[in-house]
Order: C-alpha cells, then structure tokens, then sequence
C-alpha cells in the first residue's frame, strides 16, 4: 500500500484515500476509538464520525468503479445460472414434498431461509429432484450422526498449546467478511501444511473435526450475518484462497492424501454450492504433480469453480483486488497491503464457540453509523 494518503489501485493508479484510512490494514479505518481513553465523549463521536466517513468512502468506492462493479455483476448472474435447470420450480416443489421442513436440520438453513438450502441441493444435482433428494438425505443423515454441536462448542476447552500446534502446521482462517464483492474469504496456506507433523499431537479424527467445526461456523454464524447486510448479492457463497507457497512432496503421504480425501468428501457432499470460486495461486513446479494425484477427488461440478493461478502479483493480484475490496485489502501475505494475520481472524481469534453469536474480528466496512449515513445502517464495532 503506498503511504502519503494514497492507494494503488488495480491499473497501477493510485487511489485517493478516504478521510481516515489507515496505510497498513484498511480496517483500522473503521475502529472505534478505546473506551477507557482520557478522551471525552465527544472525541469517542469525532472518532465515530470519521470511522463511518471513511467506510461511506470505501462503499462509495466499490459502488461505483468498475472493477468492483464486474464481478459483483458476474456474481450474481452466476448465482442465477444455477437454476437454469428445465422444469427447476417444479423439480423444486418435488424435493420438498419428499424432505418437508419438519425433516430438515435447521443449522442448514442459513438465516432461516429453507427454500434457499432446498434450491442449493438441487442445483448441485443439475435440478433433478431425484438425486438432490438422495444427496439431502444423506446429508441429514450424516448430521445425525454426529455431535456437531457439542464439536463447535468444545473450542473454549480445547488447550491454548494444541490450538498453537494447528495453526502453525495448518494456517488456514475466515479472513474477512467485508468484501466488495460480498462474500466472506477463507484462506488456507495449503504450502505450509504439513499433516504429520499435526498427527504427532492429535489424531486424524480431531483433524476432521476442526475442518467440520471451521464449516459448522460458517453455516452457523458467518453466512447468517451476511444474509443480515445490506447490499449483498449472494450472502450463501464464500471465496476460497489457496496459497501454494512452499508446496513439496510432503504433501503426498499416505497420512496427507487420506486426510484431504476425507475433507474433500465431507465439503462436496454435505455442503453443496456455498463455494463461489477458489483460486489457487502461488503455484510452483511441484504444484502440477500434486494437482494430479488430487483432480480425481475433485467433483466436475467443483473444478469448473478452481482458478489456478500463479504468483500473486501483476493481473492476479489484480483480480484478487477486484473481488477483496482493493489492493489494501489483500493480505500482505498474499502481495497486498492488509497486514492482519490469520491468527488474528477465526476460528483463532476465538475464545469460544458457546452460541452463534457473531464476534466481529474486524471493523466493517458496509455498516456505519446511522446519524452520520442514513436509516438502516449499524454502528461500526472495534474487532
């Protein structure tokens, strides 16, 4: 990120800065002031004030140039497409005279909107009511099966050293959920896993419940703040970004290839079409042997969402940008200028998982304060 008050923006330009951004993490521009400062109330509201400026900036910003607008405008285009199905409304009225609402698992429903899950399962079976209903009722059957609540619960009592163990070989987190394009970004250094090093301290299954409890949250907690805000166009979607970097053969074992299998077959056959897209990026020579021992575990319908770029620079930082907010907003990790960390960011920055309530661990972005922006609009919060 340049200093000086401005942003590089995706041609190479430099953005004006709003009043108030910050130039190593965007988001400091959106915090409250401290409470317990020597300040007084009305340097808590001159603080507010400019925070809320700063994010009307930013909104104003992705409203209106290009580069925001495109993908937004792909976005929700593609989330049509996904019902151009024949017959889709009646195949539709199909699957749920087969699976009625009183069957269904309510943590699937995102928001509370059930019609919106029945339509995900349906789509992901081409809009045949027959196989979305097979693929429903396994899915509820597997979620019978097992404790995800008291998995995602158990976060607070799992021990500090542990926690640190997995994040160091398995960096991996919900990065933001403030985007221009309006879906949450997960973000897992896949170069830098290294799951044997993981199972010297837990087992395989423990590895598979932090991945379901990461997924737990997602539909939980996440998406359903999402489908709270204004302003966005597919609040069930999420972007995936893995980074190579550091990729080698220890990615091959035994103990790895059984893990990601397992992964793979729990994210494609219980939680269908949340994924928008993954890039891929940061890819190096040995990325094309590991891909080809991974490619046939990956669905058809999945691949068509995977980009696989290279270094994150030039038009792939670019279009990382284009759908993250801008260049300042991209993890300086990844070649951007946003210098949170994903410890700093769910599930580790996490005391608990006691409720579903959403724990801000950044300020926002396309909520302000009401006074300063209109009706409709939230106080922004300190993350």
């Amino acid at each position: 990120m340049l200093s000086g008050g401005a942003r590089e923006n995706s041609h190479g330009g430099k953005d004006a800065a709003p009043a108030g951004f910050g130039t190593d993490d965007d988001d400091s521009a959106f915090e409250e002031s401290p409470s317990g400062g020597t300040g007084s109330d009305d340097i808590a509201a001159a603080t507010a004030a400019t925070a809320a400026a700063a994010a009307a900036a930013l909104v104003k910003l992705w409203d209106e140039e290009q580069r925001f607008i495109k993908p937004r405008d792909e976005i929700a285009s593609w989330r049509k497409s996904r019902e151009d199905y024949p017959d889709y409304e009646n195949e539709l009225l199909k699957l749920k005279a087969e699976v009625p609402i009183s069957e269904m698992d309510a943590d699937m429903a995102i928001g509370g909107d059930y019609d919106n899950t029945y339509r995900r399962f349906l789509s992901a079976q081409g809009g045949k009511a027959t196989k979305a209903l097979g693929m429903l009722r396994k899915t509820l059957e597997w979620r019978k099966a097992q404790d995800l609540t008291g998995n995602v619960r158990q976060w607070r009592t799992i021990p500090k050293a542990i926690k640190d163990t997995l994040f160091e070989h398995y960096q991996s987190g919900w990065y933001t959920s403030h985007t221009s394009l309006g879906c949450p970004v997960y973000i897992e250094r896949t170069g830098r896993l290294h799951v044997d090093k993981v199972l010297k301290h837990v087992t395989a299954d423990e590895m598979i419940d932090h991945h379901t409890r990461m997924m737990e949250y997602l539909m939980r907690v996440l998406l359903p703040e999402m489908s709270r805000r204004p302003g966005i166009a597919a609040p069930d979607k999420v972007l995936n970004i893995l980074d190579m970097e550091g990729l080698g053969l220890h990615m091959m074992t035994s103990a790895t290839m059984k893990i990601l299998k397992r992964v793979l077959a729990i994210d494609q056959s219980f939680f269908p079409e949340i994924m928008y897209r993954c890039y891929i990026v940061n890819c190096p020579t040995v990325f094309r042997v590991v891909w080809g021992a991974v490619k046939p575990l990956v669905d058809k319908r999945i691949q068509r969402k995977i980009r696989i770029m290279g270094k994150v620079e030039g038009k792939t930082l670019d279009e990382l940008a284009s759908v993250m907010g801008g260049r300042d907003r991209v993890p300086a990790f990844l070649g951007g200028g946003c210098a949170r960390t994903l410890k700093q960011c769910p599930p580790w920055s996490l005391d608990h998982m006691d409720n579903d309530d959403f724990q801000a661990w950044e300020a926002p972005v396309r909520t302000a304060l009401a006074s300063d922006l209109g009706g409709g609009a939230e106080a922004p919060c300190t993350p």
